[in-house]
């Protein structure tokens, strides 16, 4: 698991872990021409976040639900309109923010 990698480094200050911040990707939107070839991925992306954020307290890390900010376009379901970008920028500063205290 790449978070043991991480845990393991001592790459943080001090010779420390870094601190880590796990994001959970927000569900699958509507998809369009990627239908096909993500089918069932609207259904399991759900679960997403629940999965991650299990692993987070697994290890020890912070965790963001990037779904209770942001949503998948309409354009295609999988890539973030740019306002989307924005606001999930804003919630990762936060975020780094407590974890920095």
């Amino acid at each position: 698991v790449l978070v043991e990698i991480v845990k393991n480094s001592g790459t943080g200050l001090g010779g420390q872990p870094p601190k880590i911040l796990l994001m959970a990707p927000p569900p699958v939107g509507k998809l369009t021409e990627f239908a096909e070839m993500f089918e069932g991925a609207e259904t399991k992306s759900k679960r997403l976040s629940e999965y991650y954020r299990s692993i987070a307290e697994e290890y020890g890390c912070a965790f963001l639900a990037t779904s209770e900010v942001i949503v998948s376009s309409d354009i295609d379901g999988i890539h973030l309109e740019s306002s989307e970008h924005l606001k999930l920028g804003k919630a990762v500063v936060d975020a780094v923010k407590r974890i920095l205290g």
